[in-house]
C-alpha cells in the first residue's frame, strides 16, 4: 500500500477488500488518494481517488446505489465519503 502513496496506520491495514463486478478496491489512504480500484483479472490500476486523501483507517469499503449513483463508501481518519465506482470522484 505504501506505493500508493499510504502510510501504514498504528495497527496496521484490518481491512477487507471489496470485490465488485471486475473491479477489486482498497483504501490505501494517503497523499495520492485514499481509496485505489485495480481490474479484479490482472491487477492493473483502474482509479485513485487524487481528490480525497485522507489516512486509512480501521475499516472496510461498502458498495452502495445512492442517488441512482453505485458509490463506495468508506470511513477514514477524518470523514465519511462517498465516491463513484466508476472512476473514483466525490458524489454529491
Amino acid at each position: 500500500m505504501t506505493a500508493l502513496g499510504g502510510t501504514i496506520p498504528h495497527w496496521g491495514y484490518t481491512e477487507s477488500v471489496l470485490v465488485d463486478g471486475d473491479q477489486v478496491v482498497c483504501t490505501p489512504g494517503g497523499e495520492k488518494g485514499a481509496l485505489a480500484a485495480f481490474e479484479k483479472i490482472t491487477g492493473t490500476p483502474r482509479w485513485q481517488s487524487a481528490q480525497f486523501t485522507d489516512p486509512a483507517h480501521y475499516s472496510s469499503i461498502v458498495a452502495a446505489g445512492i442517488n441512482a449513483t453505485r458509490q463506495y463508501v468508506q470511513i477514514t481518519e477524518r470523514s465519511v465519503v462517498g465516491l463513484a465506482a466508476k472512476d473514483g470522484t466525490a458524489t454529491t
